[in-house]
């Protein structure tokens, strides 16, 4: 995708890729507190949405390794999105779908999110890039404690403890 005469380049590595009868698994393992399910695309992609307590990165990794892989592989066929959460490996019932809240249903097929997940990213990208939309940093200090950027953006330890 091309915005503001740059091209933008999104990639990943999904730890995992099955095909079982017909259907495309894309995997991620988790190690760390993930959630499996998501109020709607839109608070996937919007920074100020995101609760504190609760870690959507997970599904919106496994959601953009989808749109790519689609994007990528045009093969037709349907493709289930799944997180394994590595501490849950043995509990019983152990699922590793994710779950729309919005419309009670667990994702068996992405296809009817991948637009408005291309949507989403593209807007997001041009608002990057857009010169005349000033950079904020987050008013949440706690999201910031463990942030790899912290020391990037000189934010002090000492802000958020």
């Amino acid at each position: 995708n091309i915005i503001s005469g740059k091209e933008i380049v999104i990639g990943g590595k999904i730890d995992r890729v099955d095909e079982r009868e017909g259907v495309i698994h894309l995997i991620d393992y988790k190690t760390g507190q993930v959630k499996l399910e998501f109020k709607d695309i839109e608070n996937l992609l919007d920074r100020d949405s995101w609760p504190s307590s609760a870690n959507l990165k997970g599904i919106l990794q496994v959601f953009i390794y989808s749109w790519l892989y689609s994007r990528e592989f045009d093969e037709g066929k349907k493709i289930t999105p799944g997180i394994y959460l590595t501490r849950a490996l043995y509990e019983k019932p152990f699922s590793y779908l994710i779950r729309d809240k919005e419309s009670n249903k667990t994702i068996l097929a992405v296809d009817e999110y991948l637009s408005a997940i291309e949507e989403k990213i593209q807007r997001l990208i041009r608002e990057i890039y857009d010169e005349s939309i000033p950079f904020f940093q987050t008013q949440d200090m706690e999201r910031c404690r463990y942030c790899p950027y912290a020391g990037v953006c000189h934010r002090k330890q000492e802000s958020y403890t």
